[in-house]
């Protein structure tokens, strides 16, 4: 068992009541229940967690349960609505959603009436029918899917100073003829976004009709072609593999010596290998963020990342992705396949070896975003078993040596 800093015992552990009820009780609430919804971690930055949690007033048994969902973060945020909170050495900030101080028009976003008036400025619908909440990152981004009276819909939500920047991305997408949702209306921290063309590629690996990769590098071709110096370059995830490497090792002791001996291939292979094509890149290239459409090809979406890089750092996130699918749901049967033809594709273009570990590097950054215990392990040995070896004459770390410690 991984040991826990005082913080997470507090987050993850049953301390959480306290924290929640000392920010409700004041307002009059008695917490009858909660539970954990989601956790958010980014390793050398904060760690969010989402609580759904039930109440009744103080002192009325009888009334009707009110249900809150409450943001519990390590970062040092304040604003309205934002309670803070000390529970020994650990000092916490609470909001109920949507007020999230460093998101102030997810307000908007998520209040029909409210949304229903920004997309009638700008000359859209004039009624939201409905709306669910796709995506949320507590302080970073957020994601609904609005129904209106003119069709769907997808708010996004930002820090209110990327917004202009999200617009931006996407014009100078479409002017290099690739695919992108319609821009509907644009407010600080706030663009909602038409409907993209087909369904997401995990949607047809899935299905086992996905595209060949072919059309991947196709696509990422025209990409390239967007003008580099309009927008800031972002470090790839070998860049970062410190923090990855330091998250997993405190919070799974258990595979230090795998992650280390991880770490150490990547580092080699990206110091001898070629970096290969330098031009813009999406930054985030995963299968929930290329949409096929038989009519119109690959497109994309969530293109915030937009940006100078590698070409083999965007191919090496699809890859480390796509090589996650089968540990998430089993039906994803054809995703070795596919993941098979898009290696042939991509080492044409990239050097092979400086793919495999750079998409090692993106496999550790997942095991330290804290998904379940058994993906922190499945993820960290994906990882080890896609970098290249032997790489200077390192051992392998030998199955039934650390694994069966964790076990």
């Amino acid at each position: 068992m991984a040991a826990m800093t005082t913080t997470e015992r507090v987050l993850l552990g049953p301390a959480a009541g306290d924290v929640l009820a000392a920010v409700l009780e004041p307002a009059g609430l008695r917490v009858e229940r909660w539970g954990r919804d989601a956790v958010h971690a980014r390793p050398g930055a904060e760690t969010s967690v989402g609580y759904v949690v039930g109440t009744r007033p103080a002192g009325a048994p009888a009334a009707e349960p009110v249900t809150h969902h409450l943001t519990v973060t390590t970062a040092d945020v304040d604003g309205p609505g934002v309670a803070r909170v000390r529970v020994g050495d650990a000092a916490l900030a609470v909001w109920a959603h949507p007020d999230d101080p460093a998101l102030p028009a997810l307000r908007t976003a998520s209040t029909p009436d409210l949304l229903a008036g920004v997309l009638a400025g700008a000359g859209d619908a004039t009624r939201v029918t409905a709306l669910r909440t796709v995506a949320y990152r507590p302080l970073r981004r957020a994601v609904l899917a609005a129904g209106t009276d003119t069709g769907d819909r997808w708010a996004k939500v930002l820090r209110a100073d990327r917004s202009t920047g999200l617009v931006t991305r996407l014009a100078l997408l479409r002017g290099v003829d690739v695919p992108v949702p319609a821009t509907v209306a644009h407010t600080p921290g706030l663009v909602v976004l038409g409907s993209a063309a087909g369904r997401p590629l995990a949607d047809h690996l899935m299905a086992g009709d996905a595209p060949h990769p072919g059309a991947v590098l196709e696509l990422l071709s025209r990409v390239a072609a967007v003008p580099a110096d309009a927008l800031p370059a972002r470090p790839p995830w070998s860049a970062r593999l410190e923090q990855y490497v330091a998250a997993l090792v405190d919070h799974a002791p258990d595979l230090a010596d795998v992650v280390r001996w991880t770490a150490d291939a990547v580092h080699a292979a990206v110091a001898v290998t070629d970096p290969g094509p330098a031009g813009v890149t999406h930054g985030d290239l995963h299968p929930a963020n290329l949409w096929w459409d038989g009519a119109t090809g690959l497109g994309l979406v969530d293109v915030d990342t937009l940006g100078p890089g590698l070409l083999v750092d965007d191919l090496a996130c699809l890859l480390a992705h796509t090589s996650v699918l089968p540990t998430l749901d089993p039906g994803y049967r054809a995703v070795p396949g596919w993941r098979d033809a898009l290696l042939r594709e991509a080492d044409r273009v990239v050097d092979p070896v400086g793919l495999r570990a750079r998409a090692a590097a993106v496999l550790l950054s997942l095991a330290a975003s804290r998904p379940a215990e058994h993906l922190v392990r499945a993820w960290a040995l994906l990882a080890r078993d896609l970098v290249p070896r032997p790489v200077r004459g390192v051992p392998v770390p030998a199955p039934g040596t650390t694994e069966r410690r964790a076990s």
